[in-house]
């Protein structure tokens, strides 16, 4: 940036050293302040110009989609499948908490079919700290029929 206006400002200096040293002659004093003008414009630009040579490098430097894709090394399915798992573990914890006023840590298992495409939640793993008055039992019950799937809960770590 210093030499950049190191630059405009000498450009300036020498241009009114021109003109102030040029003859008063009318049509000579014209075309010369053109072309002092233009000499000081293309020296403002010129920063403009290198910024505008940038500007393939910086569009090769943005990553695109696929790369970013290949970064990562997990595929769209897998993803949405983690995604899934979360969103269900969240669900069943909002659903224990709602129905028996207990706090409890989820853990789903989804299996996942590539040629039908499609997610099947098959197991969930509820732990329980303190499970208050409910029996286990009436958790394992109330989540199998809701999920419509295995549950398997523990408390204190020891499963039943």
């Amino acid at each position: 940036m210093n030499s950049y206006i190191l630059s405009v400002t000498a450009a300036a200096v020498g241009a009114g050293a021109i003109l102030m040293l040029s003859p008063e002659k009318p049509g000579i004093k014209k075309y010369l302040n053109f072309l002092v003008s233009l000499c000081l414009l293309c020296t403002m630009l010129l920063p403009l110009g290198d910024a505008i040579g940038e500007i393939p490098s910086l569009i090769e430097s943005i990553p695109a989609v696929g790369e970013v894709y290949v970064e990562t090394e997990i595929s769209p399915a897998e993803y949405l499948v983690c995604a899934l798992k979360d969103e269900l573990s969240l669900a069943a914890q909002r659903d224990i908490y709602a129905k028996f006023g207990i706090d409890a840590k989820v853990e789903c298992g989804i299996e996942y079919n590539e040629e039908k495409r499609e997610a099947r939640l098959y197991e969930m793993t509820v732990a329980i700290s303190d499970a208050g008055k409910w029996a286990v039992s009436d958790i394992e019950k109330y989540l199998g029929d809701l999920y419509g799937c295995e549950v398997c809960a523990e408390r204190n770590g020891v499963k039943r």
